[in-house]
């Protein structure tokens, strides 16, 4: 697939969906069902390099201090693959997280899975999807376990601010 034809009917055209400001509702789970923390979340997502990626910004509160992330998120079409780069002052701590995951033609979900390492452990995965739909987003991220549990650990559900 082209360029040009992505930004028409492909992952490019997802990118473009997803740009624009967002707000809603952040919640933050520790552990599998059951609710740490919910707040305000707001952001936004923005094109870069003549679409071809996206920047996310947000910010939220996680209990008495403000979280702020960002993400870079594209996808290389000769493999078909999305790929994002995540950042944040509550998560990542020192680290990027990297992430990918297959292109799904038809599907208009950006859903990415990349690794983190825990001491004296296996690494664990990081989930993460992006969900455009008519006027609202959700964002979800999934903490997954050395043996491929996943178990929701933070969604935004975002509406167009």
């Amino acid at each position: 697939m082209d360029l040009e034809t992505s930004r028409a009917a492909g992952p490019h055209a997802v990118l473009a969906r997803l740009a624009g400001s967002w707000a809603g509702r952040a919640t933050l789970l520790f552990e599998p069902g059951i609710v740490h923390a919910e707040g305000p979340v707001t952001g936004r997502i923005e094109l870069l390099h003549d679409g071809r990626f996206a920047e996310h910004r947000y910010t939220t509160p996680i209990g008495e201090a403000e979280s702020t992330g960002r993400a870079l998120i594209g996808c290389e079409l000769d493999r078909r693959l999305w790929q994002v780069a995540w950042v944040d002052s509550f998560h990542t701590g020192t680290s990027i997280m990297l992430s990918e995951g297959p292109y799904d033609e038809g599907r208009e979900v950006v859903d990415v899975l990349g690794r983190y390492h825990v001491p004296d452990g296996p690494p664990w995965g990081w989930r993460t999807t992006y969900e455009p739909g008519d006027g609202r987003l959700v964002v979800r991220h999934y903490n997954v376990t050395p043996d491929g549990e996943a178990a929701l650990a933070v969604q935004f559900d975002l509406a167009r601010a």
